[in-house]
């Protein structure tokens, strides 16, 4: 509304007002009095953000690609935890290290002291993800 859109200087200007060229190439267009070469530097500036925009494209959709191959990942794999522990097939693995843990000590003679920081070892281990360092930590000193 405010560009004539049959004068081909003003659509130059317009088109390169809305790149995303620096400040110097903006300025050479608009300092440019052929109108051929301005539309030549504007047309330069526009192959210019195409092939930005396709290269961001490009990136967005294998980022995108990953990221979903590795969400169907994970809701398989929790998928099959569940359907495990439904047939009773497995437990999963936490449940089992403490278990492990807890008969290890169960016909020990383990003084009381010890025994109350083996057990609070094992709530700990039981409120952390395996996939964090902690668990690791903390399965380490229990071991």
């Amino acid at each position: 509304r405010f560009y004539n859109l049959e004068d081909p200087l003003k659509v130059a200007d317009l088109v390169a007002g809305m790149s995303l060229a620096n400040r110097q190439e903006l300025q050479a267009v608009l300092v440019e009095d052929d109108v051929m070469e301005r539309l030549r530097k504007v047309r330069t500036i526009v192959k210019k953000d195409l092939e930005f925009s396709k290269l961001q494209s490009h990136v967005k959709s294998q980022v995108e690609e990953k990221v979903s191959k590795e969400q169907r990942r994970l809701m398989l794999m929790e998928q099959m935890k569940q359907i495990s522990k439904e047939l009773g097939i497995e437990k999963d693995e936490k449940t089992a290290l403490i278990q492990q843990f807890r008969d290890a000590v169960k016909d020990k003679d383990v003084p009381e002291e010890a025994m109350k920081v083996i057990e609070q070892e094992l709530g700990k281990l039981s409120g952390i993800e395996p996939s964090s360092q902690e668990y690791n930590v903390c399965r380490t000193y229990l071991e």
